[in-house]
């Protein structure tokens, strides 16, 4: 939230309020979500007047310079208080006018003190996220008719006038029995219809069903590797439907599992499928309801498994079968591709279950652990207690390779020794040759090789960090023999440190990575979008490891785990609204307290495979054939089936 506070200099009489401000979809760069404003006679107690955002024009689109005004006020006060909630990560203005009322304003009811109204604009934007979470929806519908075109105005009215996010329930129920109605007619006398859609793509509570799915599913898995498919279930009565969802017939027990990808509400102000819930023998179901039912297939020995699932109601039922053909090349217990995804063990969602969490990442292939620098503190000396406390960190670790210590220099109090010496000075250097080597015995101490272990000083390294790294770099490698250096990079400037690096993971974006694969230095790619609820798990995150295999890099990455914020800020996984930012966490805690995963979760899981069956296929065929087929992926990302497509083709030629 951005506070922004403009003193009149004296009573005035208050007429209207405007702001300035811009936006530009390419840049990421959108209008303010709310600009809720309030008058005030002094700096302590204030009345609201009214948001200014609150236009029909404040939606996203291509670059437009826009002044948004709030008429009408009409109070006395000298100070307006202007609280900004972005939508997203930028807010621009270059002007904001408060112009003098045509006739003499009512005096202030001035009862609101500014910690109360940060609370009431955060209310605000809540509600206008909900009404366009429900405006977006309302649109999507498949109706047609007089009938269909009241009720819609209606529901649009019900949205207009919203007062509670509590109610917004009851206007999603009023969609859905309206989509309901309309589905009855095209489905008469069904409960259900069933759609075989792609697990990556994007679905909806009302995604349109054709209804004409054919009874059969064939799946290609690799020995110890997993495959997914997407099916879609909809509610075509005007009543509620418990579905009984059942899988049977597997020889192998475990082989093929069912979960509900539950709707989140997203940052990017729309319904996701993402956390994947399992489904313990039933799926419930609104009138009008869609829901994105996500099988997991996991391969574990060659040969054809057969397996039905049965799908019933008291008025219906249907059987779906599903072929799991298991190949011959088998996921190698550890993989090729480096996986990194800051996992930090203190994160809110994990915090409580920590070797569920190193589980969790293990058996998605993440094999980098990166330490916080809240266990390596910038003391006068490492002490015992220090050492023992990361000691047990690293060791909860079992199963992962290498060690990121990440110092944050970027951050004055650490660079500077706790402020009591300066960076790179004589003393400062005296102190880093005593800690660094005490931190590696500690590291060792855990069980890890000290040549998989990499000082990582500097986070996405800019301006004056760029010079510090290169400084520091030049100097640790005589003063403390066999040290490793790891950065992340981000900026055009920040790969003048690329010849310092033994590793350098730089972001996934075309044309900075190129520049780095020039170096001759191990290169990995990572991302660190935002909104990442709304980030197509296929594009985004299968495909980054398609992008690795084309461009000869050995590692990838992401930010992040199980970030939901960090201490008094943290929020829940299951909702980007409320928190001070949106989450990024791929996990989500379960109501028993498990670790519950999410489509981005499983694609990522699933790219980190298909770079091993690349790397087998060009072993067999030659590389030239292997990045030909992968290119062939990389160079189409919209076409979220062609990764599939290539996978199939080169598991049956590996036969």
């Amino acid at each position: 939230m951005v506070e922004i506070m403009v003193d009149l200099g004296k009573q005035a009489n208050i007429g209207t309020i405007a702001l300035n401000t811009a936006r530009g979809n390419p840049s990421g760069v959108r209008f303010p979500t709310t600009v809720a404003a309030f008058v005030g006679a002094d700096r302590s107690q204030f009345q609201f007047v009214g948001n200014v955002a609150d236009d029909s024009a404040n939606v996203p689109g291509p670059y437009q310079i826009r002044r948004f005004s709030l008429g009408n006020v009409n109070v006395q006060g000298r100070y307006v208080l202007l609280l900004v909630q972005p939508d997203g990560p930028f807010f621009f203005t270059d002007e904001i006018e408060v112009t003098e009322a045509a006739s003499v304003a009512r005096p202030l009811s001035a009862n609101v003190s500014i910690s109360q109204a940060r609370d009431f604009s955060r209310v605000i934007s809540r509600l206008r996220v909900e009404q366009t979470l429900m405006r977006n929806l309302l649109t999507q519908l498949e109706t047609g008719g007089s009938v269909d075109a009241r009720r819609k105005a209606a529901i649009e009215a019900d949205i207009a006038g919203l007062r509670s996010t509590n109610d917004s329930a009851a206007i999603e129920d009023s969609i859905l029995a309206l989509r309901a109605e309309h589905l009855t007619g095209r489905f008469p006398g069904q409960d259900f219809v069933l759609d075989s859609v792609n697990p990556w793509g994007a679905v909806s509570p009302v995604s349109a069903p054709s209804g004409a799915m054919a009874g059969e599913l064939r799946l290609s898995v690799p020995q110890n590797g997993f495959q997914h498919a997407g099916v879609l279930l909809t509610n075509v009565s005007t009543r509620p439907v418990t579905a009984s969802v059942n899988v049977s017939g597997l020889s192998v027990p475990g082989t093929l599992s069912l979960f509900e990808a539950q709707f989140v509400k997203s940052a990017a102000v729309e319904f996701v499928a993402d956390a994947l819930l399992p489904v313990n023998g039933t799926v419930r179901l609104r009138p009008g309801e869609s829901k994105l039912l996500f099988l997991t297939a996991y391969g574990t020995q060659q040969g054809l498994f057969n397996a039905e699932i049965a799908f019933t109601t008291a008025n219906q039922s249907r059987l779906l079968n599903v072929t799991l053909d298991v190949g011959s090349f088998r996921i190698p217990a550890t993989t090729a591709l480096n996986s990194v995804n800051w996992g930090y063990l203190d994160f809110k969602p994990i915090a409580q279950r920590k070797p569920e969490a190193v589980r969790d990442m293990l058996t998605h292939h993440t094999n980098v652990v990166v330490v916080p620098p809240t266990y390596m503190p910038c003391n006068d000396r490492f002490s015992a207690s220090d050492s023992a406390r990361l000691t047990d960190y690293l060791r909860l670790h079992a199963g992962f390779d290498k060690v990121m210590l990440f110092f944050n220099f970027n951050n004055g109090l650490c660079a500077g020794w706790n402020s009591r010496h300066v960076f790179m000075s004589a003393q400062w250097r005296r102190w880093f040759t005593a800690f660094y080597p005490a931190v590696m015995a500690s590291v060792t101490n855990a069980g890890f090789s000290p040549s998989n272990v990499f000082a990582y000083p500097f986070d996405e390294m800019q301006d004056g960090d760029v010079a510090r790294f290169v400084q520091l770099a030049a100097w640790a490698r005589t003063a403390i023999p066999g040290i490793r250096f790891y950065g992340t990079l981000d900026q055009r400037e920040s790969l003048r440190v690329l010849p310092q690096l033994d590793i350098a993971q730089v972001i996934d974006r075309p044309g900075f990575y190129d520049v780095a694969a020039q170096s001759g230095k191990p290169v990995w790619l990572y991302g660190a979008a935002e909104n990442t609820k709304s980030l197509s798990p296929y594009s985004y995150y299968r495909l980054m490891a398609w992008r690795a295999f084309v461009g000869g890099f050995s590692g990838v990455g992401f930010w992040n785990y199980a970030d939901t914020g960090s201490g008094a800020n943290a929020s829940s996984a299951w909702d980007d609204f409320d928190g001070r930012r949106p989450d990024f966490s791929v996990i989500y805690d379960g109501s028993r307290g498990e670790i519950l995963s999410s489509r981005r979760w499983e694609a990522w899981r699933l790219g980190i495979e298909d770079y091993e069956i690349l790397n087998r296929y060009a072993q067999v065929k030659g590389e030239a054939a292997a990045k030909a087929l992968a290119k062939s992926v990389v160079d189409a990302p919209n076409d979220i089936a062609r990764a599939d497509q290539v996978r199939q083709t080169i598991l049956e030629e590996l036969r």
